[in-house]
């Protein structure tokens, strides 16, 4: 339940509703067994190696090695200011490239952990913060594949609490670094829209959204990096992103065998943009953000529904929303048959990704194989068969988000 402290912030007394009474927290056993499974499964993929990892990062790792405070001057990466730094701290640190990028991400797998715990109920933290290092997507973004979308998503998760803590300054600085961070952080702003139309977050703390790309940017400028270099970034990004789809599970996969995809962009972007818009304004007549879960629930339909709709989206993009789902699974048990399938999806959306770089030329499903030559898709069908449960799960937070009237929820006044 939710009491008001004498500065007249909400917090959590840690008693719970009849929502979250599933049985009790992990013993110091269990947590120790479950954050060494953790581990082992960790170490256990860390051995794979993806094309990304082979024709990027190592030799982005290995520039910044050889080149020291000079990587300020020219950029090395298509990849914005705030990973240039990254990149020069792990030049400071021994080891295999691989390893020490791998390492440094999986470290903000752990933060989001315990970000996790403070977002659920205080009765599940513990096995919160094991879920949230077993969940498949995790284990296979930064230990096997060594993608680094952990750390934006820590980013959010601040964003995410100060908003329920009512410190909508706090809430926007977050998601302005994450914004620096990653392009795809923007799609979570639709639930920070939710809040502005819900008188939750102030109009002018959108002016702030620069501010961290600006304050990564600095020392770039400073050393003489053309501007242009430093402000054309993502739209550079985007530009070398071919196709509607980069096997994300969604139906945009489909548009990827149109002759013309320009017109298609043209169309949907702007088209999943105003169904978003819509929803956002439909949530905002309810009174979702008023309790910790239908504040959750919004965040987590807004972002699912965001990353689905819209075109141009990679595989990995629904990391940050899936974390989101797991907390809700803590609020009420019935969420978990949904993350089921958002976790079903989107490795079945990873399935390309691993294989193009292992099994490039497969008779069946590779570049010249049969699939490929007579449907158009080659290991791409199992990121489209991933569609499916991913549409499932759009439908489902939706109708939820529809029903959802908060009984035994504590509110957030």
């Amino acid at each position: 339940m939710l009491v008001q402290s004498s500065a007249g912030d909400e917090k959590d007394d840690g008693s719970a509703s009849q929502l979250t009474r599933r049985g009790r927290d992990l013993g110091p056993l269990e947590l120790g067994f479950g954050i060494a499974l953790a581990v082992a499964l960790h170490v256990l993929v860390f051995p794979v190696e993806t094309a990304d990892v082979r024709d990027y990062l190592i030799p982005w790792l290995r520039h910044t090695d050889q080149v020291g405070l000079d990587y300020l001057r020219q950029p090395f990466t298509d990849y914005a200011p705030f990973y240039e730094h990254l990149y020069a701290l792990l030049s400071l640190f021994p080891g295999d490239a691989v390893i020490r990028a791998k390492i440094f991400y999986i470290c903000f797998e752990v933060a989001g952990a315990f970000l996790v715990t403070l977002v659920v109920p205080r009765d599940s933290r513990r096995r919160a913060f094991v879920a949230a290092l077993l969940l498949p997507t995790v284990i296979h973004n930064a230990a096997a594949t060594g993608q680094s979308d952990a750390i934006y998503t820590v980013f959010l998760l601040l964003s995410l609490l100060a908003s329920m803590r009512r410190r909508p300054v706090f809430a926007m600085l977050a998601f302005s670094v994450a914004l620096s961070i990653k392009f795809q952080s923007l799609l979570y702003l639709p639930f920070l829209a939710l809040l502005f139309f819900r008188k939750r977050q102030p109009w002018w703390t959108f002016s702030l959204l620069p501010a961290g790309y600006v304050l990564f940017s600095i020392p770039m400028f400073l050393a003489s990096r053309p501007i242009q270099d430093l402000i054309n970034v993502y739209t550079n990004q985007a530009a070398k992103n071919g196709g509607l789809s980069s096997n994300a599970p969604n139906f945009w996969l489909l548009g990827n065998a149109l002759p013309d995809t320009q017109i298609a962009l043209l169309i949907g972007l702007p088209a999943a943009a105003l169904t978003v818009l819509a929803c956002v304004i439909w949530m905002s007549r309810k009174r979702l953000v008023d309790s910790k879960e239908g504040m959750l629930l919004a965040a987590t339909t807004l972002m699912f529904l965001s990353t689905w709709i819209a075109p141009k989206m990679l595989d990995h993009f629904f990391y940050p929303a899936q974390i989101l789902l797991l907390c809700l699974c803590f609020y009420n048990g019935r969420y978990l048959v949904v993350l089921g399938l958002a976790q079903l999806a989107s490795l079945l959306s990873y399935v390309p990704f691993i294989m193009v770089s292992y099994d490039r030329f497969n008779p069946f499903f590779g570049e010249t194989g049969y699939m490929q030559s007579h449907f158009g898709f080659g290991w791409g069908i199992f990121a489209l068969a991933g569609a499916v449960p991913m549409t499932m799960v759009v439908v489902i937070l939706l109708r939820w988000c529809a029903n959802y009237r908060g009984e035994g929820e504590p509110q957030l006044s």
